[in-house]
């Protein structure tokens, strides 16, 4: 018996801004980093009032769509209705992640996504990951560190029983590549739609495994430190993979 699908769809915002004008997809792209609604009606309520006009005008267009204008306005649905072949039906088993940024326009698309899905009998849940914002290059790095906790946890365990594929169609490039990374690990498959192409590009798993084991025992003296709570400087680092750090302090310590 074939295994229902498990997968995990990171959105970005072309939802809002595919086909509007320079004037609000400035308005947009001005306050894709802010975390909260609030915040940004705080910094200008012109362009609040702009964008939440503008996101119910989505929303209400995406609540009425069928499949194949669904396909046509969110590159995260478009991804995954052509590796259904455009019918629902024979899928409602299937489990989605939606994957969004920490920030008000992420979660507002990404909750819209989600909405349809939800209206097609969907099963689906969405993450706002803490700290996934690219104006804070520290922030950033801890939130990439606890997706990888996440797939491990999370993610790992569907593939027994469900086929767990990375739908990297949508989303920003800033996380896609991550993603494309981790799904060598903790999914069975990698889909995308290049926008010169509407073809489905189906990529499988290769046969990696993770090595950090490796580097642990290579460099046991500073993961002890570390695990002792002692600092360590970018000296005692060497030859540890930026993967397995994360820098606390602008001055070099880990």
């Amino acid at each position: 018996m074939t295994k229902p699908y498990y997968i995990l769809s990171p959105c970005g915002t072309s939802l809002l801004t595919n086909g509007i004008s320079q004037e609000l997809r400035n308005a947009v792209n001005r306050h894709s980093n802010v975390r909260s609604e609030q915040e940004v009606k705080k910094l200008s309520p012109e362009d609040h009032q702009r964008i939440n006009d503008h996101i119910s005008v989505v929303y209400e267009k995406m609540t009425t769509s069928d499949i194949g204008t669904a396909k046509k306005l969110s590159a995260e649905l478009n991804g995954i209705l052509s590796l259904y072949g455009g019918s629902i039906e024979d899928h409602k088993a299937d489990f989605h992640q939606l994957l969004c940024t920490d920030t008000w326009l992420g979660e507002a698309t990404a909750s819209i996504v989600k909405e349809w899905l939800a209206k097609m009998g969907i099963v689906v849940e969405l993450r706002r990951q803490k700290d996934l914002r690219t104006v804070d290059l520290l922030s950033f790095q801890a939130a990439l560190s606890d997706l990888v906790q996440w797939c491990a946890s999370e993610i790992e365990p569907w593939r027994a029983t469900h086929h767990v594929v990375f739908n990297l169609t949508g989303g920003f490039k800033s996380i896609q590549g991550f993603l494309q990374t981790l799904a060598q690990f903790y999914a069975d498959e990698t889909i995308y739609i290049f926008e010169s192409n509407s073809e489905l590009l189906r990529l499988p798993r290769l046969p990696l495994r993770m090595a950090a084991d490796d580097v642990v025992r290579q460099h046991i003296a500073a993961f002890r430190c570390l695990a002792t709570g002692l600092d360590l400087s970018s000296d005692d680092t060497i030859g540890i993979p930026e993967t397995l750090l994360m820098s606390v302090a602008d001055w070099g310590r880990y």
